[in-house]
């Protein structure tokens, strides 16, 4: 996948959570589930209104955002970030950093998405709890997603590691051809 489409994927999974919340918001009944017990259970509803519904849609914009933003700045002031070998990725030549950078920020990409699908899979867990209907394997799926999304950051943040590597190598061999 280029850079370019990583940029948009987060806000393509937010668009469609959004999207969702707005279009079955009008058929919620009174009350909606706020928490669901580990049987799939609701354990606490709250009155439907606006507020109660796009939380979680509200939540998961404001989290794409910040790392967008994030991902924004970086290229301009690297070293305001901490991430795995700082210092040989501050030691390299300015023309060396790019594809580091880079790297970086398809992993808050990653991040991004691994989010706002993680909170879109909880608005549908609570939109099929509010009619009743929430299957085991929808939470086990949601489970085993949440549980791998800090081992699938942290290999993306390993990746981070790799590109200094290449790009230390790149500056020895461009000295070595001198």
């Amino acid at each position: 996948m280029r850079r370019g489409r990583t940029r948009l994927l987060p806000w393509v999974f937010v668009g469609i959570h959004v999207v969702f919340a707005a279009g079955v918001y009008p058929a919620l009944p009174p009350r909606i589930p706020t928490h669901l017990d580990f049987n799939g259970l609701v354990a606490s509803t709250s009155a439907t209104s606006w507020w109660s519904w796009f939380a979680l849609p509200m939540v998961s914009v404001a989290t794409t955002g910040l790392l967008a933003a994030i991902a924004a700045y970086l290229p301009r002031n690297p070293s305001l970030f901490n991430f795995p070998d700082k210092a040989r990725f501050l030691a390299l030549p300015a023309e060396h950093q790019p594809p580091v950078v880079a790297v970086m920020r398809t992993t808050l990409d990653v991040t991004a998405s691994g989010v706002a699908i993680t909170m879109g899979l909880v608005q549908l867990l609570l939109w099929r709890a509010a009619f009743g209907r929430v299957p085991q394997n929808m939470q086990v799926v949601l489970l085993l997603l949440t549980l791998l999304l800090g081992p699938g950051i942290l290999l993306s943040v390993t990746r981070v590691s790799a590109a200094v590597e290449a790009a230390e190598r790149r500056l020895r061999d461009r000295g070595k051809s001198r």
